[in-house]
């Protein structure tokens, strides 16, 4: 698995769908995060947005507006800055109903856990480690089966670290990925689990 391919680069095209918010800190794009399960009134804080400028607040589903404000769902295309996403089109859409990708550099059939189950607890150690800094937002898995991490996006760190984990051992499924990899991503899967608490 190239784990470099998934990073996000400055110029490269973005192409997702998530929660566009308007606060008194300014314009964010959040992907399919956990939502609480008792919410308080008012638009939701986003914990794992990026910055998002030129989003229309005009042209968003399932709009809910609270004093100034503002929160609805889109399929948003633009171009990643290097810190924000510089959009350039959107479409107004609730949540699709297909799986999101998930990049696992997966083992040969054979050789389905070629790694001893303290390997995989460290691998989920470190993610847990660096889940505030890295913005993991999800976590499944460890010991001898394989670690899945849902994330906002794949940084040059984490591709640099998962190139050196056994093959297999390291699933990611970063909400944002250069718009190229949705057309060559290799096989996935999908797994349901639970958020992590920052």
């Amino acid at each position: 698995m190239d784990w470099n391919a998934l990073v996000l680069n400055p110029g490269d095209t973005v192409s997702a769908w998530g929660r566009l918010v308007r606060d008194a800190k300014g314009d964010w794009f959040e992907g399919p995060v956990p939502v609480p399960l008792i919410l308080a009134p008012g638009v939701r804080r986003p914990m794992f947005a990026v910055p998002a400028l030129r989003a229309s607040f005009a042209e968003i589903a399932e709009r809910y507006e609270l004093d100034e404000d503002v929160e609805g769902t889109a399929t948003v295309t633009g171009i990643w800055t290097g810190s924000e996403l510089r959009v350039r089109h959107q479409v107004p859409a609730a949540q699709p109903d297909g799986e999101t990708p998930v990049y696992w550099d997966r083992p040969p059939r054979t050789l389905r856990f070629p790694w001893a189950e303290r390997e995989g607890q460290q691998v989920r150690e470190h993610l847990l480690e660096h889940g505030a800094d890295w913005k993991i937002y999800g976590l499944d898995g460890g010991g001898r089966d394989h670690v899945t991490a849902r994330l906002v996006r794949v940084l040059p760190a984490i591709a640099a670290w998962a190139a050196t984990l056994p093959a297999g051992i390291l699933a990611l499924e970063p909400w944002l990925t250069p718009a190229a990899r949705h057309t060559h991503a290799p096989q996935a899967v999908h797994l349901q689990g639970s958020a992590l608490d920052h």
